[in-house]
């Protein structure tokens, strides 16, 4: 994936949108929401964050070239800046 392409799917802004790419496994998905809260408590109104699903999004996740749930992806004005896929380690410092 080339990080300087622009993304014509999600519009420009001046704030950061952080994209989650979303399983549809139930298993996976509480732990993403509970992922997700943390990251809005330390984000606040900074980053936008829009969850998406593969089949109501289908060209968005082509876009993106997504293999692999969750995708966490940040951008802003319409540069990718950030990416991790999957779920982090819970040991990880990265963790929120």
């Amino acid at each position: 994936m080339n990080p300087d392409r622009k993304k014509t799917h999600v519009s420009d802004t001046a704030s950061a949108v952080l994209l989650i790419f979303m399983p549809v496994d139930a298993t996976l998905r509480p732990s993403v929401m509970a992922l997700i809260e943390r990251l809005r408590g330390h984000l606040g109104t900074g980053v936008r964050v829009m969850k998406l699903d593969e089949t109501a999004h289908p060209d968005i996740f082509r876009s993106f070239e997504i293999t692999q749930l969750p995708t966490f992806v940040l951008i802003r004005q319409g540069i990718e800046l950030w990416r991790q896929e999957g779920l982090p380690e819970a040991t990880s410092p990265s963790v929120v």
